[in-house]
């Protein structure tokens, strides 16, 4: 594919009735996409997995660890834990230095292997943030 390409059923449906029918190696395959949002890399492994075994891109994207995690508790919790090692990072925002609200939420995400849900992380960080500075 090429860089910058996208594939979406939500915007611009593949097929009629959320299904993407194709043939490969005279087997006539069928799966059903609702909605998925991954990155270009991730997405080419999704696809070239999806055509070769039939699967469904949810269940790809899982088995391979691609999925995105929006789980808020899960979320709430690498959060205390990442900022727990940044003392000193925190002291400074409570200072008034909120740029480093930025380099918290680069931590929180290399810690999930940038699969964490962005905003929710954003979210989470500040509100911690915002609770340890009163």
């Amino acid at each position: 594919m090429p860089k910058g390409y996208q594939i979406t059923q939500y915007d611009r449906p593949l097929a009629l009735d959320g299904q993407l029918e194709w043939t490969e190696e005279g087997h006539s395959r069928r799966v059903r996409i609702l909605r998925v949002h991954i990155e270009e890399d991730a997405g080419k492994r999704v696809l070239s997995r999806m055509f070769k075994t039939g699967e469904a891109p949810d269940e790809v994207a899982a088995a391979e660890g691609l999925a995105q995690q929006s789980d808020v508790e899960a979320l709430r919790t690498l959060v205390a834990d990442v900022l727990a090692r940044f003392p000193e990072q925190i002291a400074q925002f409570r200072a008034g230095r909120i740029g480093v609200a930025g380099f918290l939420i680069g931590h929180v995400m290399k810690a999930s292997q940038g699969r964490a849900n962005p905003g929710i992380v954003n979210r989470l960080v500040r509100e911690h943030l915002l609770e340890s500075s009163q």
